[in-house]
């Protein structure tokens, strides 16, 4: 029984600093949301000021650069206080990607001077802000990818989703920026529609994943979002008839911008509900450390520590030779004791598995997906919008489920790997 408790407790030693670990990046993912959400208002304002070529947004852009660069001090300072552990389950992966997406970051002095001097298209721009955007919501994938805990990792996976749903509404207010500032051209208003599209189905998986008090503060700011005014401007922008539906880019902007500024509002509540959750985790994890050390104490004392106390026969004051010989002097009540200990941490566990295991699809589901698309886009030259669009569009004719349609994409690839 000693050696059972003793593993016992380096277990949930280990637990605790798992936890630990995934508190300090749930602080991460705060930062990460907050300079995702500047990043987003920079590229959309840019976009305004580009497209009228420096003839308006100059003020708002430049304001938002300013939010953009304190956000920026606020990622850059999360590693001067925190540190990932060499020890973390899936660290080397995460600190890859925070190795890239601080590489990508470095780049924004370079593009403001191009969009300072106007010789940088809006698409450009665009593209390099979201490179930036992407590499981010990557961390937050990996973070949900390495968590051990299956409240720990639903949670995160709603906060990628929202975040990634998020950021193709920033995609559409950028491109119906361009559109009021440009003009109807086609491949903008196909564009705008499968924005449209993709952000509803991450808002989807953000709800089928976020818990009841989540759900409940999403549904009070959708109440205050501007969702009718930006349905009827979406109409007029995705409709074909050019007369009598102008819109002005400076109320497109504002509409779209209060609602993803609600949207960050979730974020907020996401990543600080995940906070607390660690909190909550790692002061039940110590609870019950603290039970395993009791326990232990007591097998070798005289007159054993209160709560456990009244579990406990009278042990000699003597050495034990092996564990037989210890199991011979443990009371049968502090048996019953440690035996229920291991039982109930057994089945805490095969819960947390299998919960996992759900979680887990779904990730692994979306890495399929995301290969797939890079697999499109290598060998067919296309974006990838376009690579998903062409994909979902095959699963809808042929019946069948996008990660089927992405499957059968790899299995091609390889295919013709071989061939050649």
């Amino acid at each position: 029984m000693q050696k059972v408790l003793t593993y016992l407790t380096a277990a949930q030693t280990h637990r605790i600093f798992e936890i630990q670990q995934l508190r300090s990046i749930s602080q991460l993912m705060n930062v990460v949301s907050d300079l995702v959400h500047s990043l987003q208002s920079e590229r959309g304002s840019s976009n305004i000021y580009l497209a009228s070529m420096g003839g308006t947004f100059k003020k708002e852009w430049e304001e938002f650069v300013d939010v953009t660069n304190f956000s920026r001090e606020s990622f850059h300072n999360w590693f001067v206080v925190n540190k990932i552990s060499k020890g973390l389950v899936g660290g080397s992966r995460l600190l890859t990607q925070l190795a890239l997406a601080i590489h990508k970051i470095n780049q924004l002095p370079n593009l403001r001077e191009s969009i300072a001097r106007l010789d940088v298209s809006p698409a450009e721009a665009t593209r390099i802000y979201s490179s930036m955007i992407n590499a981010l919501l990557s961390l937050v994938f990996e973070a949900a990818d390495i968590s051990v805990d299956p409240l720990l990792s639903k949670q995160l996976v709603a906060l990628f989703h929202l975040m990634q749903g998020k950021e193709f509404a920033g995609l559409e207010r950028a491109t119906g920026a361009r559109i009021c500032s440009v003009g109807k051209l086609p491949d903008l208003i196909q564009t705008m529609g499968n924005l449209i599209e993709l952000q509803e189905n991450c808002i989807s998986k953000f709800e089928s994943f976020s818990n009841k008090e989540t759900l409940l503060q999403w549904s009070l700011l959708i109440q205050s979002m501007p969702i009718f005014d930006i349905e009827k401007m979406r109409r007029k922008l995705l409709s074909p008839s050019t007369q009598g539906q102008a819109i002005s880019a400076d109320v497109w902007f504002h509409k779209t911008t209060a609602r993803m500024n609600d949207m960050h509002l979730a974020e907020k509540y996401l990543t600080n509900d995940l906070a607390n959750q660690c909190d909550e985790l790692i002061l039940k994890s110590k609870v019950q450390l603290n039970d395993h050390k009791l326990l232990l104490k007591s097998i070798f004392n005289d007159y054993p520590i209160s709560p456990v106390s009244l579990l406990v026969s009278n042990l000699p004051n003597q050495s034990f030779g092996n564990e037989s010989d210890l199991n011979n002097f443990i009371g049968p009540s502090l048996s019953m004791a440690i035996i229920d200990t291991i039982q109930l941490q057994s089945k805490e566990l095969a819960e947390m598995g299998q919960e996992l295991l759900s979680v887990r699809a779904t990730l692994d589901e979306r890495k399929v997906i995301e290969r797939a698309k890079g697999v499109l886009m290598a060998h067919q030259g296309i974006n990838e919008e376009q690579a998903y669009v062409t994909m979902r569009e095959k699963a809808m004719s042929q019946n069948k489920k996008l990660i089927d349609i992405a499957q059968s994409v790899l299995s091609l690839s390889e295919f013709l790997k071989l061939k050649n």
